[in-house]
């Protein structure tokens, strides 16, 4: 119950759901209940309860914890036929209060079922969370080359959320779906309040980071140092999972330092899984918290596919996700045929043309016509001029584009033109075409 009374603190408008909270986190502290064993707590309280109009909030809540209660969401755009269109309101990137997620087309399968058994999002295919690189507009440029990839936020701290306005980390365009928030953090009660966020900003899944190496998060006991603490990690996860329904995943390495055996592996894993998280992504590498930077991780630990392919043989109940070092669909359909996903990072920033114009022909059976890459530059058009209009630096947009053009003739212009003019204060939406002057209209894949 005190961790509770901590998250009142951040929190007072939740004081009228105190009854409730009270009662899941006494048989929380018992138990470790999955959502599916608080839900009978929860119908057991009329809503009548929270009629008073001062809490509208705690009402919400409330009717949000039954898994009857589903609410709508606008289609998001269809980016592959239309660019995407700016929004009137001056703010670009609007927060969404909703939980209901939106189904590919092709997708026949009923919104609350997918809700409730984690089948949506797919992630079969995903681009990782990186810091600095998948913002919301890497992620806006993104979707317009795949409609079917998983794409994550960058990882955003609990105290980043708990203590400032939330909506400045979690604002995104609507044309993102779908769209999975990572944390950062190791407060299992603060964990679950931003889980809950997640939900109520229309997140499609919440991962938890037990991977990062940085040294500036283990001061904090957050990322890769919580493979050393497995039952926190549980502990955690569990209580993110009492707080909202969407899919709360975790994402962690082989093990850190010396702490790299295959069964320390499976003892983690072994320790997680009771939490009731079903979904693993693993960076198949080690992490050394002492005397390599965050790059070095992500190069000088070996690569060990291996390990990631026995935890799918011995847990095959879990869904398990390969990341690290993968850079073609054809390694990633050689990954499929051992897990279930598979996760790529470096590559899909700096090359992404490849991989996202192709892979939802390749992995996901949709044959819908794929833009050119300058297709994909033109449409990236409206939202680049709305950003400017809204103040933002032209080439804090325009960067997570410099890779489309990897490889082909003009490309290298086409970078160095945004790099030296992108920056200036004056900078508009001009300097991005013409930077497209470099570059041929019809290019190879």
């Amino acid at each position: 119950m005190s961790r509770y009374f901590v998250l009142m603190s951040y929190r007072p408008n939740l004081s009228s759901l105190f009854r409730i909270e009270g009662l899941s986190l006494r048989v929380y502290d018992f138990a470790l209940p999955l959502r599916s064993q608080l839900s009978p707590i929860f119908d057991t309280i009329a809503p009548a309860e929270f009629s008073d109009s001062r809490h509208e909030f705690a009402s919400e809540c409330f009717r949000s914890s039954r898994l009857s209660h589903i609410r709508s969401l606008s289609v998001p755009p269809t980016h592959l036929e239309t660019p995407i269109k700016a929004p009137a309101v001056k703010n670009a990137l609007k927060p969404t209060k909703t939980t209901e997620k939106v189904l590919p087309e092709n997708d026949t399968k009923n919104t609350k079922d997918a809700l409730v058994s984690n089948t949506y999002p797919s992630r079969k295919f995903s681009v990782a969370p990186m810091m600095d690189w998948t913002t919301s507009d890497c992620r806006v440029f993104h979707r317009l080359m795949s409609r079917h990839t998983l794409l994550y936020t960058e990882m955003v701290t609990t105290g980043a959320l708990l203590h400032n306005d939330p909506a400045r980390f979690l604002s995104y365009h609507q044309s993102e779906h779908p769209v999975a928030l990572q944390l950062g953090g190791s407060n299992p009660a603060e964990l679950a309040q931003c889980a809950k966020l997640a939900e109520e900003f229309g997140y499609d899944e919440v991962n938890l980071n037990v991977g990062c190496p940085s040294d500036r998060v283990q001061n904090n006991m957050i990322g890769a140092c919580l493979m050393a603490h497995p039952k926190l990690v549980a502990e955690c996860l569990g209580e993110m999972q009492a707080a909202t329904k969407i899919p709360v995943t975790v994402k962690h390495r082989l093990g850190i330092d010396d702490l790299d055996s295959f069964e320390l592996l499976q003892a983690f894993v072994e320790t997680v899984k009771g939490s009731g998280c079903n979904s693993f992504t693993i960076h198949a590498r080690k992490a050394i918290l002492q005397g390599l930077s965050p790059k070095e991780n992500r190069e000088v630990p070996p690569l060990i596919y291996d390990y990631v392919y026995r935890i799918k043989q011995l847990y095959p109940e879990l869904e398990v996700i390969i990341n690290g070092g993968i850079k073609t669909l054809d390694e990633c359909v050689t990954h499929l045929l051992q897990v279930d996903g598979v996760m790529i990072g470096r590559e899909a920033y700096q090359n992404p043309y490849p991989l996202l114009s192709q892979v939802d022909a390749r992995l996901f059976d949709d044959s819908r016509p794929v833009p050119s890459r300058y297709e994909v530059a033109e449409q990236f058009i409206p939202h680049i001029e709305q950003r400017v209009a809204n103040g933002w630096s032209l080439y804090g947009v325009v960067k997570h584009a410099l890779g489309l053009f990897h490889g082909q003739r003009g490309g290298k212009q086409f970078r160095r033109h945004l790099s030296e003019n992108g920056h200036k204060r004056e900078a508009g939406v001009e300097v991005f075409r013409e930077a497209l002057k470099f570059v041929e209209q019809t290019e190879t894949v």
